[in-house]
């Protein structure tokens, strides 16, 4: 697979935010739950406070938990929409084809998309929102059909498919290959 627009650094940034929070937010949880069994069973002087305490304390960790899961799933959407693009002929990518791509509406996209780039998911790709439809511009095209051309890995000999001027992954090997 090819992540071509995927911005390395926040997904580096993103994959570490994802497992730090889920680990933290999981023993947390884990952790104060188990504090209600004393407090239920009475074996601690203010039961009420103890199972308040650790009710309050499950319910943050678990919000800790759920950021981090939430921050993988937009990089998972991250990294569709980058299959996406790769995969487009003309270095034009409307809100239209990826509504159709993605079965979602023009107006899920644009909400999604302005969301992604904010947060600087993309490289080599930029958000047009003004003269004409809403639309991505990939990097190195003119939106002349710059099209892809064939590849030989360098490393093993493996071919692939890339966009004029772009860089990416063998599909075979993993090793980096530049067009």
């Amino acid at each position: 697979m090819n992540n071509n627009y995927i911005n390395k650094i926040t997904e580096t940034r993103i994959l570490l935010k994802k497992k730090i929070r889920m680990i933290i937010g999981g023993v947390g949880a884990v952790f104060f739950a188990v504090g209600f069994i004393p407090g239920v069973m009475d074996s601690v002087d203010d039961p009420g406070s103890t199972v308040a305490l650790c009710g309050f304390m499950v319910a943050v960790f678990a919000f800790i938990f759920y950021t981090g899961f939430k921050a993988g799933k937009m990089l998972e959407l991250a990294q569709r929409y980058s299959q996406i693009f790769a995969g487009d002929e003309d270095g034009l990518v409307t809100y239209g084809e990826l509504a159709r791509a993605m079965n979602m509406t023009e107006s899920q996209i644009a909400k999604q998309l302005e969301n992604l780039f904010r947060k600087n998911y993309f490289k080599d790709a930029t958000l047009e929102l003004n003269g004409g439809a809403p639309r991505v511009r990939l990097a190195n095209t003119s939106g002349k059909n710059d099209g892809f051309i064939t590849m030989k890995c360098p490393h093993c000999g493996g071919t692939n498919k890339l966009r004029t001027g772009t860089s990416g992954v063998c599909e075979y090997c993993g090793g980096a290959i530049k067009a």
